[in-house]
């Protein structure tokens, strides 16, 4: 788990929270290294902390990467964009 300034998180119009659904377990579980497991409210499958970024790059519920696998290709290119900009500082 990694701790995220509010400029990281920040977009132009707000605050980028991402899905509503994504939560966490209460209990750290050693099948997760000791975080928080992430849980999806509609019941969807999260596999890890990959899926949990996908989660929170994800800002409407319609627009679900899990219903729209067609999403995750968008997402890892922002993903990308991401480490390069905070590699480059």
């Amino acid at each position: 788990m990694v701790m995220r300034t509010l400029e990281e998180i920040g977009v132009g119009d707000g605050i980028a929270l991402g899905c509503p659904m994504l939560t966490r377990t209460q209990l750290a579980l050693p099948a997760t290294g000791g975080l928080r497991a992430g849980r999806c409210s509609l019941g969807w499958a999260i596999h890890g902390e990959e899926e949990i970024r996908y989660c929170l790059h994800t800002q409407d519920l319609l627009d679900c990467w899990k219903a729209h696998p067609e999403r995750v290709a968008m997402i890892d290119e922002e993903l990308r964009k991401e480490t390069e900009s905070v590699a480059a500082d």
